[in-house]
């Protein structure tokens, strides 16, 4: 976790989550489908230095899902975006 990456208190600031989870997902999604949701859950917060590894899944319906943790396992947030067909 780096300097700029902080808000005040300093912990992770919130909008990084939903950054590192639609980071996590395959580009096609974004070329091809569209968000219908997305759904982030705060588990935990992280401090400066702070490490995290992130894990996706992906559902039979097309759902999302990425969770963040440190590598000791210990869970800092999970996300699922639900997506629909893009229409042009």
């Amino acid at each position: 976790m780096a300097y700029t990456d902080i808000d005040v208190k300093p912990a992770r600031d919130n909008v990084k989550y939903v950054e590192f989870a639609l980071d996590c997902l395959p580009e096609d999604v974004f070329n091809e489908k569209t968000f219908s949701s997305m759904h982030i859950n705060f588990l935990r917060e992280l401090k400066l230095g702070d490490t995290i590894q992130l894990f996706t899944g992906t559902a039979e319906d097309g759902t999302f899902y990425v969770e963040g943790m440190k590598p000791d396992r210990t869970q800092i947030f999970q996300s699922r975006a639900e997506m629909g067909i893009r229409r042009i």
